[in-house]
């Protein structure tokens, strides 16, 4: 698979969100134009401002992306800093 072999030990949250999410959904599931189905960077309120990697709003789907080499067993520090 073109996309498998694309991706191995690559994928950097800030510069390939889209890039990886756009070709998930075309190549993957078959998406014609997945520009128009997800968008990026949606912000969100919490006890702080905050956003969302991608946000799938015809399913609902939330995206947190990390790197491919973050250890998401070990604790990390949240964008407001916490």
């Amino acid at each position: 698979m073109i996309f498998k072999a694309r991706w191995t030990d690559r994928g950097d949250e800030k510069s390939d969100t889209q890039k990886f999410w756009l070709e998930l959904l075309r190549y993957v599931c078959g998406v014609e134009q997945p520009g128009t189905l997800i968008d990026y960077e949606k912000r969100v309120e919490l006890k702080h401002k905050s956003f969302i990697d991608a946000y799938i709003p015809s399913t609902r789907v939330l995206v947190e992306q990390k790197s491919f080499d973050v250890d998401l067993s070990k604790q990390i520090k949240n964008s407001d800093g916490s």
